[in-house]
Order: C-alpha cells, then structure tokens, then sequence
C-alpha cells in the first residue's frame, strides 16, 4: 500500500462571489493530485473558509477565521 510521506494544506480565502474560480482551483488541484501523487510522494488538501471554518464571536474577524483553520497547517 502507498504512503504519502507530505501533505501540502492550500487555504482559498476569497470571496464566495467567485464560485466559477474557487470551483476551478478545486478542479486542477485533483487533477494534480491524480497525476503527480504516488510520483511526487505528496498530496494537496484544499480547504476554503466558508466551508471549513465556524462562526464565532468574541474577538477580531480574521483572528477567528485563522484560528478556526489553525489545524490545517496553511
């Protein structure tokens, strides 16, 4: 069985208005991952804040969303 030895976390922090482009980014990196993984011994992960972060009050707005994803490793 193949083991990734690194895992690279990519953070899209742009805004939702541009679907179109997010969707694009989510395409090409699995694409990628696809054809370079088991020869490059890595993976990318994406991640983008409206779907992998929570809503919290309590303190600045981008310190919230940079602790939400701190687990990512980005």
């Amino acid at each position: 069985m193949f083991k990734y030895h690194k895992k690279y976390s990519l953070l899209i922090s742009c805004p939702t208005d541009i679907k179109e482009e997010i969707d694009i980014i989510n395409e090409v990196v699995s694409e990628w991952n696809e054809i370079n993984s088991k020869n490059q011994n890595c993976i990318v992960t994406v991640s983008h804040w409206s779907m992998d972060s929570y809503p919290e009050i309590g303190g600045r707005a981008q310190q919230l969303v940079n602790n939400a994803n701190q687990g990512l490793n980005c």
